[in-house]
């Protein structure tokens, strides 16, 4: 109990402290809050983006497959698999594959959609399997999603197209809604945090924006080339799948051949995690790095500015050791007060991140990839402040504390002894 009123009076210490001194206060407190800002606003995004699991069930299981570019061999140099699967073979992966549980084709677009007499407003739509949700595995917020059976002229449609365009009415099951000229029935409403797919899984990543997808359509015309995801059965490796799927792709690649032409066909997987935030990883983990050295640059100048205000309370620290205050005392004090300080700046440095974050969500789409708009300032990211403000105020406090009690102790360190010369000429008369 007394070593927490003391606690207690050490923080009352501090602050009345601070106040007394506003504009040094203010300085330190600035400093450490853009610092803090900046380091919680970069790590909600690289939590967002790439620490944090894809929104689907067993994330850790999809992936994404390609097919070759080309069907022949061009110039001798072999194609990187980085295309469309041809939805033939898709066919022949689905019914010869013992590594993969199930497969799903789509295809991105771009619909406009009308509305009585106003102006046609441009959604992004996917054309997809009605395989499509059981692999991702999410569930919709109202209704449901596409099944075997399901007519061509339904549709599944985004939060935001539903709350933004189509006033958020919960009645909206049943109703139609017009899509370049035809009618489309809504059977179900996905969640907010519901996107797919990403603009690193699309086969036209650079014709369309980086924007959250507004409406599913059921795929109708089974052929052509189109993108796939996939989903591993349980304790499957990728690279194990990616070697049956090779094997069906040869024999495939054997059923194509005609005289004249040598036809190739070729498969690759890569875990879909790994697909969305390729593009952004290493960029975000260098800005990471770069705001972790702002803030340990930060914490360094706050240090300098504790300890050269040391200068000016050596008397305050004498005093306190000759009324008997203990080196542990001393340095509980000096962190007390760095304590305060980085409370402040942690709190300012959450508001600065939350600004930040809601600047970004009000950016245009062009430009930001979309999985990093579901960044927050939320628990991680106030776990993450909580943490940088606790090892800030330890750095902070540590060099003002040893000079304080290093004071201390050369306040109590006993007069150097007389030398035996000066005590030997005690009581001696000098000759004249």
């Amino acid at each position: 109990m007394r070593l927490l009123d003391e606690l207690v009076q050490d923080a009352r210490f501090g602050v009345r402290t601070w106040l007394r001194q506003p504009a040094f206060a203010a300085a330190a407190i600035l400093t450490l809050a853009l610092a803090t800002g900046a380091t919680t606003a970069i790590f909600s995004v690289l939590d967002a983006a790439v620490l944090r699991p894809l929104p689907f069930g067993e994330p850790d299981e999809l992936v994404q497959a390609y097919g070759r570019n080309w069907r022949e061999d061009r110039g001798g140099q072999p194609d990187p698999l980085t295309g469309p699967v041809v939805y033939t073979e898709l066919d022949a992966y689905r019914a010869g594959s013992s590594t993969v549980q199930s497969f799903a084709a789509y295809q991105v677009g771009v619909r406009h959609l009308t509305r009585g007499t106003s102006a046609p407003e441009r959604l992004n739509t996917v054309v997809a399997d009605v395989e499509l949700f059981d692999v991702l595995r999410v569930e919709p917020v109202l209704g449901r999603t596409f099944r075997t059976g399901d007519r061509p002229d339904v549709a599944v449609i985004g939060s935001r197209l539903w709350k933004e365009r189509l006033g958020g009415d919960p009645g909206i099951l049943g109703t139609s809604i017009r899509l370049d000229d035809r009618s489309y029935t809504v059977i179900g409403v996905m969640p907010d945090r519901f996107q797919f797919p990403y603009r690193s899984a699309s086969i036209v990543n650079a014709a369309l924006s980086e924007a959250r997808t507004d409406a599913w359509i059921p795929l109708e015309a089974r052929r052509g080339r189109l993108a796939v995801v996939a989903r591993l059965k349980p304790g499957v490796a990728v690279h194990a799948a990616e070697a049956d799927l090779r094997v069906i792709a040869a024999q495939v690649e054997r059923q194509l051949q005609e005289p004249g032409a040598e036809i190739r066909v070729g498969i690759r997987l890569e875990p879909l995690a790994d697909v969305v935030s390729a593009p952004v990883r290493r960029s975000l983990w260098m800005l990471f790095a770069g705001v972790t050295l702002v803030l340990a640059a930060a914490c360094a100048n706050v240090a300098n500015l504790l300890l050269a205000r040391m200068a000016v309370r050596v008397r305050e620290v004498l005093t306190r050791a000759a009324l008997g205050a203990g080196q542990g005392r001393l340095a509980r004090q000096f962190l007390a007060e760095s304590v305060c300080l980085g409370l402040a700046g942690g709190a300012g440095g959450l508001v600065i991140a939350w600004g930040a974050r809601g600047r970004s969500r009000a950016s245009p789409d062009r430009g930001f990839p979309a999985r990093t708009r579901s960044a927050s300032t939320g628990r991680r990211s106030r776990s993450c402040s909580r943490r940088v403000s606790a090892q800030r105020c330890c750095s902070a406090s540590r060099r003002p504390s040893s000079r304080a009690a290093s004071t201390r102790t050369r306040s109590r360190r006993p007069p150097a002894a007389t030398p035996p010369w000066a005590e030997g000429s005690r009581g001696c008369v000098t000759p004249s």
